[in-house]
């Protein structure tokens, strides 16, 4: 097993390619302009004016850091839990689009363990072994539930849970696991305000049981527990987790939308991540540039969106998201 001084070679490059991170002033920059092509110009992408362009240009950049990454890194299981959710994606897409008959190709993101090609193979041949373990069960388990149902949210309750569990056992690190339970106590937390917010039938509750993830540091049952109290039971209930931040970012505020509550969930995340600024070297540096180029490539698509909608720079500020940098 790799030690962390295994990574003094590729922290010290990483720590030189920071100063290459789209971070707050860039971001700025790009907030200041007049459209999304000329916000676009200020990040070296002039030629990226139209939408599809641009997401091309979004994917492309971040495919490009996570292959310099792997490149440099003396194993690459130190970020094996970033890629899954992308093999999560594109697995949920490659069996959709076998489902009804269609191309998957341009719903692939190249940000994962396997090349891209690889999924809708796997969607055709209903051999799901190349995926990490509980993915790969789940894929069967999913298209199983989708042929029963032909409802096609199984496919992402499904894939979705088990996601979280190969994340689970791909951090190995006090950091990494950090952040996977935080992504999970938040990703909790918005689902369950979510089915709150549509009304407590039956079907949502059952929706609630299905989609609600184990492995965080809040139990559950203390989700759960709320359940009849509402969103004022569930701040009581979440006192001393990380989810209590979040409602405290709108102490004193009316109800807040959830597009804002997500953010300050995305926020709260990013805070964990920005831990890694102290550390010299290790598996943290790696994973950190990453998530910073995760959320820089977020930023920008929510400015050039803000741009095509014309909406103040005001409006747009208030979607970003926290940077790394």
């Amino acid at each position: 097993m790799l030690r962390q001084n295994d990574y003094l070679y590729a922290s010290a490059r990483i720590r030189a390619m920071e100063a290459g991170l789209i971070g707050r002033e860039k971001l700025e920059r790009m907030l200041e302009q007049r459209t999304a092509a000329e916000a676009m110009a200020q990040v070296g992408a002039a030629d990226a004016a139209t939408p599809a362009a641009r997401e091309a240009w979004f994917t492309a950049r971040l495919e490009a850091a996570y292959r310099e990454i792997l490149a440099m890194l003396p194993a690459p299981d130190a970020v094996r839990f970033l890629q899954y959710p992308y093999d999560c994606n594109n697995i949920k897409a490659a069996l959709k689009c076998a489902a009804r008959g269609i191309d998957c190709a341009s719903m692939l993101v190249g940000c994962s363990t396997l090349p891209a090609e690889a999924y809708p193979d796997m969607a055709e041949r209903r051999d799901y072994s190349a995926l990490p373990s509980h993915m790969a069960a789940a894929a069967a388990e999913a298209w199983a539930a989708f042929a029963r149902t032909s409802d096609p949210q199984q496919i992402d309750l499904i894939l979705d849970r088990a996601c979280y569990v190969d994340m689970r056992e791909a951090a190995r690190t006090v950091f990494t696991a950090e952040l996977v339970r935080t992504k999970i106590d938040l990703t909790n937390l918005m689902i369950f305000l979510r089915v709150l917010r549509m009304g407590l039938t039956p079907a949502n509750r059952a929706m609630l049981d299905a989609a609600l993830l184990p492995g965080g540091d809040v139990p559950i049952e203390r989700f759960c527990e709320a359940l009849e109290g509402g969103e004022t039971s569930l701040r009581g209930a979440l006192t001393g987790t990380v989810c209590a931040e979040i409602f405290t970012r709108f102490d004193g505020e009316e109800e807040p939308t959830l597009a804002a509550l997500e953010c300050a969930c995305d926020d709260a995340w990013m805070r964990r991540v920005q831990a890694a600024k102290s550390v010299s070297f290790g598996e943290a540096v790696p994973v950190a540039y990453l998530c910073a180029w995760e959320y820089a490539v977020k930023n920008m698509r929510i400015i050039c969106a803000g741009k095509d909608a014309g909406l103040p720079g005001e409006t747009i500020r208030e979607r970003m998201r926290e940077c790394y940098a």
